[in-house]
Parts: C-alpha cells; structure tokens; sequence
C-alpha cells in the first residue's frame, strides 16, 4: 500500500463520524475468524459502513488480535476507532445515555432502557413492582408507574435494573418536591374537599400528560377533568371518559379484559364498554387504580393550578390543539364538524 493512502487510512478514516441515533445492537462475533469476517459481521449488523475499508485498518493496527468478546452491544454512531477499541478491548460495560420522554409508561421505558443496553426489560419491570424496593423509595402503590421521571440519564451499560428504578424514583423525589411544597396548601385543600392525595394528583396528571399535546392546553385539560369529578350535572357523574386510561388498561392487564386480548394499539367500541378494564373511565368512576403515565412536571403543575372554567368536553381539532365545550350539544357539533367533517 502506498504511503500515502496508508496516510489516510491512518489519519483520516479512524475518525470519520458515523451518523445515528445512538441506538444500540447485539453483535455476534462467534466464528467471526480474521478483520474481513468481523467487519462483515459488523456491517450486516448496521454498525458499520464500508467493511473492506475497517478491515484493512484492523489488519494495519493489529494483525494478530482477535475480538475478546464472542457478542457486544454496539451503540450504531461509534466512528471506526471507537469501533475498533470496542471490538478489540473487548468493552463489557460502558455508559449509555438515554432519554425518556415525558408521557412514557413504565412498559415503554423499559423497552427504551434495553434497546440502549442500560438493562433487561423484563427485569426492570418486575422491579417496578418490587414491593421492598418500592417502600424503600417511599412509594405507596402497586407499582413505581407515575414516579420514574422523564429526563436524560447516564447509566452504566447491564445496571442493575432496580438500581435504575431507584435513581429514577429519587430523580421524581427531587424534581417534585419543591412544587409540591409550593402547593402544600392546594394538596391540603384537595384531601379535606376531594379525597385526592398527592398519589392522587400524580394519577390525574398521567392522564393530562397523555391528552395534552401542546403544553398551554394542559391546565385547560386538567380544568376539564377536574369539572367532571366534581360537576354535580356530569353524566354518568365522575366518569373521566379518557381514551388513554382505557388504553393503558389493555398493556397493564391484557389479559383481565377480555376486550382488550386482541388489543394492536387501536381502541374498539368493545374496549370502551368493557368493566373487566379497571382502567377503564367510560365504565368506572373517579380516578383509575393508578398513573398511566409518568408525567412531567407541566402536567403536575397543570393538576396542581387548573385553569378555571366550565368546559366538560374537548375534541381534538388538528395540530395537537382541542376545542372545549360546556355542554354535550356543543361537543357533539364540534365532533361533526372536526372528527366526521360535517
């Protein structure tokens, strides 16, 4: 090879960036016998781009070495050096970052937490319901739904999956606490005249996070659901009727609805009629057994400070926006005119 294009495999390839998302891969190396047969392995497995040239820069930096690991977990942006380290080294542990949106539920998380190589999906969710892990956290319910916050965390690669249920409870812990204390007379308030306790609240704000789509509308949508618990001409009285709740019910306890067995993502007439669902709130008064969601803190506050007035009803109209209606004539009109096209 000239010296110059040993040059530039030396002082330019290596660091070519790699466009991606950071998402990570299971890579099989077992029988993977020379650089071509691990570059090939590593392109088939979407990490890598142009294997010939990986492989002749692995022969360059290391003609002898063999992978040290017969599987890795690959993120899908490392340039070809970090590449090269990870293959070689060997890397069993690394931090993976990884974002969760506010809105997820804890089935959604979990997936999210393995794609990244954080932990094992199903083991993280048997520790959200890890009845001494829960207590130890300070979190009364059935499982930690509702309290693994929504943020940006760094983990180590394989954690511990309650290690990562602890930190993201103590985050929720944190980042609440100071807008609970500023609204400890509103939760007081909310006990003595609603029987609402701040699990309550937290409940109520997983289903303002899931039906608001733009922020502003999350105290009008909790306004909203307020008035329907509290509306003494609301009928049936105390039925939140939301499409999320239902929904939720159908992942959470599939197979206690005989509705929901079937369930692929779309709500059915069947679902909605369905009580088998405790989650239900077409069928089932008040507040659901638990959060849907794990809300972030605009839902909370939206809970927390409701807009005041006297809608019952909103429709989605387009663009992430609702139209709210004080009565069931109005709402039916803007269900015509937005959902049927009338």
């Amino acid at each position: 090879m000239p010296l110059a294009a040993v040059f530039a495999l030396l002082a330019v390839y290596p660091h070519v960036e790699r466009p991606g998302d950071g998402a990570h891969v299971r890579v099989s190396l077992v029988g993977a016998e020379g650089p071509e047969a691990v570059a090939t392995r590593l392109h088939e497995a979407g990490v890598l781009d142009h294997p010939r040239l990986f492989a002749m820069y692995l022969r360059f930096i290391a003609p002898e070495a063999r992978p040290r690991e017969p599987e890795l977990l690959l993120p899908n942006d490392l340039n070809p050096a970090a590449l090269a380290v990870r293959v070689l080294e060997g890397f069993g542990e690394f931090e993976v970052r990884v974002t969760i949106p506010e809105g997820w539920n804890r089935f959604e998380i979990g997936k999210r937490l393995a794609d990244a190589g954080a932990c094992d999906q199903d083991l993280f969710l048997e520790a959200t319901r890890d009845r001494a892990l829960l207590s130890e956290l300070g979190v009364e319910a059935e499982s930690a739904e509702g309290y693994l916050f929504p943020d940006t965390y760094r983990f180590r690669s394989h954690s511990d999956p309650r290690t990562v249920v602890r930190r993201m409870v103590r985050t929720f812990h944190l980042k609440t606490k100071p807008l609970f204390e500023r609204h400890a007379d509103t939760l007081a308030r909310y006990a003595r005249d609603d029987g609402m306790s701040a699990h309550d609240v937290l409940t109520l704000a997983s289903i303002v996070e899931k039906e608001a789509a733009v922020r502003d509308e999350r105290p009008r949508i909790a306004g909203v659901f307020w008035n329907r618990l509290r509306s003494e001409t609301f009928r049936p009285p105390r039925r939140l009727q939301a499409d999320p709740t239902v929904t939720y019910g159908c992942i959470a306890e599939r197979e206690r609805a005989p509705s929901c067995r079937d369930y692929d993502g779309r709500i059915t007439r069947a679902m909605l009629e369905d009580r088998e669902n405790l989650y239900n709130t077409y069928r089932h008064s008040g507040l659901p057994p638990g959060p849907i969601s794990n809300p972030g803190l605009g839902s909370i506050e939206a809970v927390l400070d409701p807009e005041e007035h006297d809608y019952l009803f909103f429709v989605a109209k387009g663009r992430g926006r609702h139209f709210f209606s004080a009565d069931l004539k109005t709402h039916e009109k803007a269900i015509d005119r937005y959902i049927r096209g009338k």
